[in-house]
Formats: structure tokens, C-alpha cells, sequence
């Protein structure tokens, strides 16, 4: 139990330190002596210098850079592009104008006390739908049209696509659970104005 030979002992792997490890400090033994400097000046290796002296143009010239430039060649410009750029931001700007002179338009339109032609709010809207499947003649339709500021026309086209919600009895199925508790699902149906032919 208490005898360490017999535990086994963790050993991590043998690996050479990172290569960016102790690049700002360097080793003792990386620094040059002061007799290496003196060496280098005598050689007449220039380290720094103000003007741009043929070694630093050396060192400055990448070579696979140059290779790279010439590799693609001279520069094509295409002039058109600037205008399709134009038009393009013009296209924007009216678009961006666009939207808020519709803002601009519903907040009048909210603000105003007298509703404009052919808007509703949701809820009249509804209302209308209902009141709708009610009417028997062409003559309750454009009274109601009229009644809700709609034109009879706009209002025979929405109704092809748009219907408020109801139910039909005859579909009802009620069904009761192990527990006891009832369970009713209504069908919804597409429900239009039974209008009689005058």
C-alpha cells in the first residue's frame, strides 16, 4: 500500500522546447562576446544606417515577392466598373428613400383620425370577414364595403385568399382520455357569403 516501487509512475514525453521559446531573452551561451562585435566592425558589416546603403537594399528585397509580381503581370483596370459601382449606390439610395417615405407615409396614416381607403387595422379587418359570410345579397356586400371605407372590388379579391377563422359543428370530435379528461378538436373551414341570386 504504501510502497512507491510498486505504483506506477507517470513519464511525459521528451520534446525539444517551442521554437519561439526565449526569442527575446537569448541564452547565455547565444550572446556574443564583445570580441564577436568588434570582429563584425572590422568586417565592415553595417547593422544600421540612416541611407540606404546597397546591403539594406539587399536585405530589403523579398525575393519571392518580386517572383510573386511578376508572376501576375501588369495591372488590368476596368473603367466600367466604377459606373456599374455608381449605379449600384444608386439603386441603394432610392431603395433606402423608398422605405422611408413608407414609414414616413404609416406614421401620417397612424396619426390621422380619419382612415384611409382600402387600410384596415387586423381586428376590422376580421370584422369585415365575419360580417362577410353573413350576407345574402350583392347589395349587403357593397354596404358593407362602404361601411368600412373598402372598395367593393379590393375587398371581392382579398376574400379569394384571405378568410377568418371558422368551424364546423357537424366535424367536432370529442374524445375522453384514461384519466378522464375530455378532449375536443373543431375542423376549420373555408366558409364564404351565401349570396341568393337576385
Amino acid at each position: 500500500m504504501g510502497n512507491s516501487a510498486s505504483k506506477a509512475t507517470r513519464s511525459f514525453p521528451k520534446r525539444s522546447p517551442a521554437p519561439w521559446a526565449g526569442a527575446r531573452t537569448p541564452a547565455p551561451s547565444d550572446v556574443p562576446s564583445p570580441q564577436a562585435d568588434v570582429n563584425a566592425a572590422r568586417e565592415g558589416v553595417a547593422k544600421a544606417s540612416e541611407q540606404r546603403t546597397p546591403d539594406i537594399e539587399k536585405d530589403a528585397g523579398d525575393p519571392d515577392f518580386l517572383r510573386a509580381l511578376n508572376r501576375l503581370g501588369p495591372v488590368r483596370v476596368e473603367h466600367g466598373a466604377g459606373i456599374q459601382a455608381a449605379q449600384t449606390q444608386s439603386t441603394q439610395a432610392s431603395e433606402i428613400n423608398r422605405l422611408f417615405q413608407s414609414r414616413a407615409a404609416s406614421e401620417d396614416e397612424a396619426s390621422s383620425l380619419k382612415p384611409s381607403p382600402n387600410h384596415l387595422y387586423a381586428a376590422s379587418l376580421h370584422e369585415l370577414l365575419d360580417a362577410q359570410k353573413s350576407a345574402r345579397s350583392k347589395a349587403e356586400l357593397e354596404a358593407l364595403a362602404k361601411r368600412y371605407n373598402v372598395d367593393y372590388a379590393k375587398m371581392e379579391r382579398l376574400a379569394r385568399f384571405v378568410n377568418s377563422p371558422s368551424v364546423d359543428e357537424r366535424l367536432t370530435v370529442k374524445s375522453v382520455d384514461r384519466n378522464g379528461d375530455e378532449k375536443v378538436t373543431l375542423t376549420a373551414v373555408w366558409a364564404q357569403p351565401r349570396i341568393q341570386p337576385s
